[in-house]
């Protein structure tokens, strides 16, 4: 199907839903105040570290030790490495979080049980939105593409982890292992940092959409890559919305809940759909 025509249709899908999600109380909120405890120091360095531990120091570590020990490594060994790194990453990222002082940590805590401590319930919600969620996203980024298509040429490039489960797509215990960090481990760790820590130190200093559109910001900015090219457009423009909506449930639910059950919906849409689509 034409793509513009895919747009359009997408475009008055989004539009129902709009409408019935407001019509049921969904853009409707009652948002809490507060007074966070948190530093952005201590915000900006469980990001730094999260990102740094992944993508520069475990792979530093690797590469002092087969400098010393050289070992002629498979695809497949290459890819439980890209695991552990991201396993290791996560370690070190939440032992940093139980190394900050007790009030900053029952403060996050406190966000991440929610309002009347119901995470199961925040949980699904959560999950639910993706109905409401993926329209919006699949649109904006639709539209992203029609417009730079006009003026350039897109690489046909795929988001890095996307690739990673595509290369691993033969290899069962690799491929359910890689599709567990994607799906369940990295939305926890991403959403204790961004709208846990980061989100929650904005609200003390900004208006609290001005903290959801800027910690959407940081977010959608850090998952770009220079491999990605001008495809960096269109991935920045799907992240964006989305951690526009995970902003919004935060401070919507006053639950880390809710945002971790529409990160790992839309992460685990995406990986099925990529199953279904793989010959």
């Amino acid at each position: 199907m034409d793509e513009t025509i895919s747009f359009f249709l997408l475009a008055f899908v989004a539009l129902i839903v709009g409408i019935v999600s407001f019509s049921f109380g969904f853009f409707r909120h009652k948002i809490q105040e507060f007074t966070p405890q948190i530093s952005g120091l201590s915000a900006f360095t469980g990001i730094f570290i999260f990102f740094f531990s992944q993508l520069l120091f475990f792979p530093f570590l690797l590469f002092s030790f087969f400098y010393f020990y050289p070992v002629k490594l498979s695809a497949d060994m290459r890819s439980w490495l890209a695991i552990f790194s991201t396993f290791f990453s996560s370690s070190i990222t939440l032992a940093y979080f139980y190394t900050l002082p007790k009030g900053i940590r029952t403060e996050i805590m406190g966000r991440w049980w929610g309002k009347r401590r119901k995470p199961l319930k925040n949980f699904f919600i959560g999950l639910g939105s993706w109905f409401i969620c993926f329209p919006f996203v699949i649109v904006s980024v639709i539209l992203v593409k029609l417009i730079l298509g006009q003026f350039f040429t897109i690489p046909n490039i795929q988001q890095l982890p996307v690739q990673d489960l595509i290369r691993v797509r033969h290899h069962l215990p690799l491929f359910t292992t890689l599709s567990l960090i994607v799906v369940v481990i990295i939305p926890m760790v991403e959403e204790l940092l961004f709208r846990g820590m980061l989100q929650t130190w904005l609200r003390g200093r900004l208006h609290w959409k001005w903290a959801v559109l800027v910690t959407a910001l940081i977010f959608a900015t850090l998952h770009l890559s220079a491999s990605h090219g001008m495809r960096n457009v269109e991935f920045f423009t799907g992240i964006f919305v989305l951690s526009l909506f995970l902003g919004y449930l935060n401070e919507k639910y006053g639950s880390l809940w809710a945002p971790i059950g529409l990160h790992i919906a839309f992460n685990g849409v995406s990986t099925l759909v990529l199953v279904i689509e793989i010959p």
